[in-house]
């Protein structure tokens, strides 16, 4: 049977809202913003510094066992609470 706590929920939440993100940016930029501003390697490399950040961060919600504990590990890590 599947978990259906909070945390499980939040986590494809925090995946949903990245594929919107990430498609709403495609349709929006124009091409031409991004060609010529960073060479193509430092563009890949941004690209994949930005997304692997985010799988990073989306297994806070699978970390923790309390919904609290997880929004406490972001608040730590985003520097606004104390360390645990």
């Amino acid at each position: 049977m599947a978990r259906r706590d909070p945390n499980y929920l939040m986590w494809g939440a925090y995946h949903g809202l990245g594929i919107v993100v990430h498609q709403s940016w495609r349709r929006s930029r124009p091409r031409a913003w991004v060609q010529g501003t960073l060479p193509a390697p430092v563009h890949a490399l941004f690209g994949w510094l930005v997304t692997s950040q985010f799988v990073i961060l989306s297994f806070v919600w699978t970390k923790d066992a309390e919904f609290s504990a997880a929004l406490s590990a972001y608040a730590t890590l985003l520097g606004i609470g104390g360390a645990p």
